[in-house]
């Protein structure tokens, strides 16, 4: 069994997000506990994990619809488009929208390390490009997991550690992690193969348009 404990840290304007963590860590060992060890989000890649983000967000009491229609902008046009997932929640007879750009990566601990930055600033451009509307605050997460040939796993508590201090020094407004227990990769990805994972990191941040 892993010993890796749950985090959760969140800084202002995203301490809202705490409620929504915590049910999207009971989700993720929901999961893998009602399958036996057999199915868990993070075996996949950005849909299963966004899927259990929004669902996290109902227990939390939001409102949530996975590929919304939204408004998009760059330099040039407006477009239609899609943000990855709204919530919504009435708060004293106001409504509270959040507009969700999400992205995934998946690797080895060394080269996670180099990627998370780089696929992080790719969610904000996309969370820019989802414009402003009124009150709605853009948000970008990031999924990170962590994968290891099956017959390597010695040592893999101690690279989360290392993995979530470097997602830490990067002073995201929203960070979780959990790690329910070991899943072959299931990604599609090539390199998933003879590769298994144990969980799932997520980092986030409030974009300025």
């Amino acid at each position: 069994m892993l010993q890796t404990p749950d985090r959760i840290e969140v800084k202002p304007p995203a301490l809202h997000w705490e409620g929504i963590l915590q049910q999207w860590i009971f989700l993720n060992k929901e999961i893998f506990n009602s399958t036996d060890g057999e199915v868990a989000a993070y075996s996949y890649r950005e849909g299963p994990n966004i899927g259990v983000m929004a669902g996290a967000a109902v227990k939390a009491g939001w409102v949530a619809l996975e590929q919304c229609w939204s408004e998009k902008k760059n330099a040039e046009q407006i477009f239609d488009g899609r943000a990855d997932l709204m919530l919504w929640r009435g708060v004293h007879n106001k409504r509270i929208e959040e507009r969700i750009e999400a992205k995934f990566t998946c690797d080895g601990f060394s080269e996670l390390k180099s990627k998370i930055s780089r696929r992080h600033e790719s969610a904000k451009n996309d969370a820019r490009k989802l414009g402003k509307s009124g009150d709605a605050k853009n948000i970008a997460l990031t999924f990170i997991v962590p994968r290891v040939k099956s017959n390597e796993k010695k040592g893999y508590e101690e690279s989360v550690i290392e993995l979530i201090k470097h997602c830490m020094d990067m002073s995201p407004s929203i960070f979780g992690s959990v790690f329910p227990g070991w899943v072959p990769r299931r990604g599609g990805d090539r390199n998933d193969k003879n590769k298994v994972c144990a969980g799932v990191l997520v980092i986030g941040d409030i974009v300025k348009t």
